[in-house]
């Protein structure tokens, strides 16, 4: 073989064995190519090279020793290349942490942010705003408990009546009746109470009372009453109620005044008749009624003593209306000291109650005032109807030819001794009693008012003195 064919294929092979750099590396670097070109270790090579080839020139080397030649070399190329790769990694890895901290160094450190003056404040602001809504808190507490204590100090009365009634002792309310400033409420109390009393009556209070029917017109014009006129649609009133025979029946004239004593009974009763005698015949009256009030608790109301006070400042009163008992089945305090309560139905307590009914008759005779005394209606608990019905005997036998009985429990029922709610008034059944089986209807009240009204002469109307000379020229 000729030495310039065997310099040119050891070029071939050299080039085919050239190492080819990685793509990493190519991409990390573009100029690493440059820089193995460079190297030392290929000048090595190169010159190596130049030397076999002025080698050649002289004698031509055997294949082996070109093989082995091309073997060596390309073992030193890839040596070379690894350690010119490993040397620009290092120099890359080197300078990335320099750029970023030379970038580190022109980035502006981050400034402190202040608040607005308002936001800073704002605690404060919160802080000021609680105790206002603690304050606004703690006046509104005053406030309800201040306005609690006013009406218990205004109500006490009426307290201390429910609870003795409830639980038959004296309520915690009792142990501040020494002072004067709290008896003083429920004197005011008190007053207000008696002067709205004198206040004209309601509506449905000053509706007309049921009027007899025409069959009962000779009755009515004897004992002073007008004949119904068909107005009053909303109640049919019944027959005149046959009562039994009593003293003759009370004379009022113009001018003269009826008191009315007794509880929620006659609070829903006396209303009616008020409005008939002042509007009709010009007479007067006082009604004293309170509810949840009796005989047996002086301590809370003393209706002997009202009555008492009552007709000595008003010697115009010519009548007195009392209907008592439905809160009086319990016992009650011993006035004379000993035991602390009577025994309802025992012969002391019975003894006590018998001369507080005579009391008010006696006030009565004094004052020379007649008195109509009203029973205790049938009541639709059993119980409670046993104890009345004991009550009611009580009254009518101390009230013995000394007043106008007047028998609510026959009144209102039908000869049976059951309780009815029901009657048959003119025909047409109607309810008298409310659904608690104790009070009236407005039917009721008005059928109770034209019974105590039957038992009254009353002085001539202005229609009645004018149709009496028609009749007489008839």
């Amino acid at each position: 073989m000729k030495p310039h064919h065997a310099k040119r294929k050891a070029n071939k092979q050299k080039f085919k064995n050239k190492p080819q750099t990685s793509p990493k590396t190519a991409a990390a670097k573009p100029a690493a190519a440059d820089n193995v070109t460079n190297s030392p270790a290929l000048q090595a090579a190169i010159k190596a090279a130049d030397a076999h080839k002025a080698a050649a020139g002289k004698s031509a080397p055997s294949p082996k020793q070109a093989h082995a030649t091309a073997s060596k070399n390309k073992n030193k190329h890839k040596q070379a290349t690894k350690a010119q790769a490993a040397k620009t990694q290092a120099k890359v890895q080197t300078a990335k942490p320099k750029k970023q901290a030379a970038a580190d160094r022109h980035k502006k450190p981050p400034t402190r942010t202040t608040l607005p003056e308002k936001q800073t404040a704002a605690p404060k602001d919160t802080t000021a705003a609680l105790r206002q809504e603690r304050s606004l808190a703690w006046k509104l507490s005053a406030t309800f408990a201040l306005s609690a204590l006013a009406c218990v100090w205004l109500a006490q009365n009426s307290i201390n009546a429910y609870w003795q009634q409830t639980y038959h002792r004296d309520s915690p309310l009792a142990a501040l009746n020494g002072s004067g400033l709290w008896q003083a409420g429920g004197k005011l109390y008190a007053a207000a109470e008696q002067a709205y009393r004198q206040w004209p009556p309601s509506a449905a209070a000053t509706a007309p009372l049921a009027q007899a029917p025409a069959a009962q017109a000779a009755a009515s014009a004897a004992s002073g009453l007008p004949e119904n006129d068909g107005t009053d649609s909303n109640v049919h009133s019944a027959s005149a109620p046959e009562v039994p025979a009593t003293p003759a029946n009370v004379v009022l004239n113009s001018g003269d005044t009826v008191l009315f004593a007794g509880d929620s009974m006659m609070e829903g009763v006396a209303p009616h008749l008020q409005r008939r005698l002042k509007s009709e015949y010009r007479i007067n009256s006082l009604n004293l009624s309170r509810q949840s009030t009796g005989l047996a608790y002086p301590s809370l109301f003393d209706w002997p003593a009202t009555i008492e006070q009552t007709l000595a400042q008003n010697p115009d009163i010519k009548l007195v209306v009392v209907f008592l008992g439905p809160n009086d089945p319990w016992d009650f305090p011993n006035p004379a000291g000993g035991r602390a309560y009577l025994r309802f139905q025992s012969e002391e307590w019975e003894a006590e109650y018998r001369s507080r009914i005579s009391r008010i008759a006696n006030a009565a005779d004094r004052a020379g005032a007649r008195l109509i005394w009203v029973g205790i209606p049938l009541m639709k608990s059993g119980k409670l109807n046993r104890q009345m019905r004991y009550l009611d005997s009580l009254y009518a036998d101390e009230l013995k030819h000394r007043a106008i009985w007047l028998p609510t429990d026959t009144l209102l029922g039908d000869g049976s001794g059951e309780y009815r709610d029901t009657i048959a008034i003119d025909g047409k059944n109607q309810r008298i009693r409310s659904k608690d089986g104790i009070h009236f209807t407005l039917t009721g009240q008005k059928y109770v008012a034209e019974a105590i009204a039957r038992q009254l002469t009353l002085p001539p109307t202005e229609n009645t003195a004018q149709s009496a000379p028609a009749a007489a020229g008839s």
